[in-house]
């Protein structure tokens, strides 16, 4: 099982594509522009595209992952 939206991304670095797959870590945590691209992949529910279902996942939050996954997670998703 695919746990989030999976696409691929482009980045400024060495390889210019990564694959987005919606983990919410402190080393890649939710920024506006994910943000942007998980509602752009635009999973909806049938009949209504207005409906847009965006999954995200932690792997459990473990200690070292707190903050990024809860402490930020909410400002960042309601900033834009």
């Amino acid at each position: 099982m695919i746990q989030g939206p999976l696409a691929l991304v482009p980045r400024l670095a060495r390889i210019p594509l990564r694959i987005e797959n919606a983990a919410v870590t402190a080393k890649d945590p939710a920024t506006p522009s994910r943000i942007r691209n998980w509602v752009a992949q635009n999973i909806h529910v049938e009949g209504r595209p207005d409906w847009v279902f965006v999954k995200v996942h932690t792997h459990g939050a473990p200690e070292t992952q707190a903050a990024a996954c809860w402490a930020s997670l909410g400002a960042r998703c309601t900033a834009n």
